[in-house]
């Protein structure tokens, strides 16, 4: 198991990649260890493995999903924000949609409703 990417990202001190983190809860929840433990036996902390558990949660399931603000810019005036895992950004000419906690498919899904209902 130590042979696993996220237990080398533990062992070269980087942050996890989504898919090294779904793996990393994936052992973790399969070990029947407390928290603490399983994070003490693989060198990270418990709060490593209790943020990822939880966003992998509420991004997998549609969770805490939430819309955010939008603010409508005019076209060259958009601004590049960063962006964290479980976010999602559409940029199709002038409009732009940002969502965090949302799957790809789903806001897809959202932007081809609009479309339809614009040409309806």
């Amino acid at each position: 198991m130590e042979n696993e990417s996220w237990g080398r990202a533990i062992t070269e001190s980087r942050p996890w990649t989504r898919a090294e983190a779904a793996r990393a809860v994936a052992a973790f929840e399969a070990s029947g260890m407390t928290t603490a433990a399983f994070a003490r036996h693989h060198g990270t902390t418990a709060g490593r493995l209790q943020y990822w558990r939880k966003r992998l949660r509420e991004t997998e399931g549609g969770g805490n999903s939430r819309l955010l603000p939008v603010r409508v810019v005019e076209a060259g005036q958009a601004r590049l924000v960063e962006r964290g895992a479980g976010r999602v950004v559409v940029v199709e000419g002038p409009l732009r949609v940002e969502m965090e906690g949302m799957s790809a498919e789903w806001v897809a899904g959202l932007i081809r409703l609009l479309r339809q209902e614009s040409k309806g």
